[in-house]
């Protein structure tokens, strides 16, 4: 078992480091929000997390939770389709949020910009990996790519944060299926 154990931390040990460092980076950047409960968004009265993400991530999860999401919903506005917010519908951490309760949504998407900010720097680190050997080279690429200016202030309107993650998914399957010919990440990343 110790064997084994130390063959797969050899295997994966730039993952590992990625993992331990970004999760440190997390603690350290939103130790408020972690630590103290505080809720890190803009106030004002332009606050597009309050007045924007929040209620339509709401409309999304409750009529999921109900089974009852319409094409086209009179109650979005003057009436809209859904495929016209598209960044809500196919947002990988929407499941995720089906976990929360109602009023802990705010909880429920910090979490999942966490995990989207994890997961783009370990799809970075991955798709690295099929260009440089170095280690260390490949850690801090993934860690800067993750955790840029633009991902940490932009990753606040939740459609540039997702669009990030899906494109960073789609070079990392185009260079799968370039270096040994597997399609079924660019099939995924196709939805």
């Amino acid at each position: 078992m110790k064997d084994k154990l130390k063959q797969f931390y050899k295997k994966n040990e730039v993952e590992a480091w990625y993992l331990l460092l970004g999760f440190l980076l997390i603690m350290v950047l939103f130790w408020q929000v972690i630590f103290y409960n505080k809720i890190i968004i803009f106030g004002d009265v332009a606050s597009d997390t309050l007045h924007n993400y929040l209620p339509n991530y709401t409309y999304y999860v409750e009529n999921l939770r109900n089974l009852s999401l319409r094409v086209f919903d009179f109650t979005l506005g003057t009436g809209t389709s859904i495929f016209s917010m598209p960044n809500f519908l196919f947002d990988p951490g929407l499941p995720i949020l089906l976990l929360f309760p109602k009023g802990r949504l705010v909880d429920g998407i910090f979490l999942i910009s966490i995990l989207k900010i994890l997961g783009i720097g370990f799809l970075a680190l991955k798709t690295l990996r099929f260009h440089f050997k170095g280690r260390g080279l490949v850690l801090t690429g993934s860690l800067i790519y993750a955790f840029s200016g633009y991902i940490l202030v932009w990753g606040q309107h939740f459609q540039f944060l997702i669009n990030v993650f899906w494109f960073t998914l789609l070079l990392y399957a185009f260079e799968r299926w370039f270096g040994d010919r597997r399609k079924k990440v660019l099939l995924i990343t196709a939805l």
